[in-house]
């Protein structure tokens, strides 16, 4: 038998199909948070200019007397806060595994597509 004629031992669970995960996040970006927290552009594009902030300060004391690193060209864009945000709920799903953290990883995801587009 060949890899390609092989039949897998695991199955996939048919209520994936409707996947709990996926349909919460949907609800959460376009419900709630996007009500108390505003559009997602609105709200990623003012901690991207908030981090972007951060990391220009925190890079300019290690930044050698030379200037080699330019800080003031540092600057991160909404779609930088939502794969950040992504890896701090991998960071935290890989200390304890929850439903949260993956809702909140697709709902990051989503995020990203909405902040990129025009």
């Amino acid at each position: 038998m060949t890899d390609q004629t092989r039949k897998s031992r695991h199955t996939i669970d048919p209520g994936l199909k409707t996947s709990n995960v996926g349909t919460k996040a949907v609800e959460v970006v376009h419900g709630d948070r996007n009500k108390h927290y505003g559009h997602p552009k609105d709200n990623h594009g003012c901690t991207a200019t908030l981090w972007s902030g951060y990391v220009r300060k925190k890079l300019g004391r290690l930044a050698d007397v030379d200037g080699k690193i330019s800080v003031e060209d540092i600057a991160l864009t909404m779609r930088d806060v939502c794969h950040l945000n992504t890896l701090q709920k991998i960071a935290r799903d890989a200390h304890a595994e929850k439903e949260d953290n993956l809702v909140d990883i697709c709902g990051w995801t989503l995020n990203a597509e909405i902040v990129s587009k025009d």
